[in-house]
């Protein structure tokens, strides 16, 4: 359900509140396709997950800023270092050395950056268009070949992170069933 949640609200996990017990334990198949030969933008698959959800599991949300201490990310002293993107998109992959992603604004980007940093991020750039962005770093005890993600941010993609109280929409969940209706 988490997931489904995610991708129906473009959120990530931590703003999420309100979740039952079960809410992370129990999964679902879901089968659905668009009609044939229509291809979806994010923003309409987004509206169909929502339905699906409030239809089939009677989800009921809402929306509110909360204010977090957390990251502004700006532009470092010499510059962006971004690469244009090549314009294609594949799947990207966030490990605890780094991340790969394809065709993102910095935007969509700066979320991302809550996971390594364990708060959130919100982009203070304002940088336009789309990268893509190949960043090496850990999590852990920082290397020559891999650098805390503070460092490699400001090194590899001309970026910093500041600290600042940042606000966050959350999704309250206000009510979601367990077991879904029928079609």
């Amino acid at each position: 359900m988490e997931v489904l949640i995610e991708l129906a609200f473009g959120v990530e996990a931590t703003q999420v509140v309100g979740t039952p017990s079960w809410f992370y334990t129990v999964r679902y198949d879901v089968d659905a396709t668009p009609k044939s030969g229509v291809i979806l933008t994010q923003q309409q698959l987004r509206l169909h997950l929502q339905q699906l959800l409030a239809e089939r599991f009677k989800v009921a949300t809402h929306r509110e800023t909360k204010v977090f201490d957390g990251y502004r990310l700006v532009v470092a002293k010499g510059g962006p270092k971004l690469r244009k993107t090549a314009g294609v998109s594949t799947p990207g992959s966030v490990s605890p050395n780094g991340l790969k992603l394809q065709n993102i604004s910095i935007a969509d980007f700066a979320p991302i950056l809550a996971t390594p940093t364990g708060r959130p991020v919100v982009d203070k750039t304002g940088i336009q268009g789309n990268y893509d962005i190949d960043l090496n770093y850990t999590t852990g005890a920082a290397t020559a070949s891999h650098p805390s993600i503070f460092a490699a941010l400001q090194d590899q993609l001309g970026l910093v992170l500041e600290p600042q109280k940042v606000p966050i929409e959350m999704l309250i969940i206000d009510h979601v069933d367990e077991i879904p209706t029928e079609k």
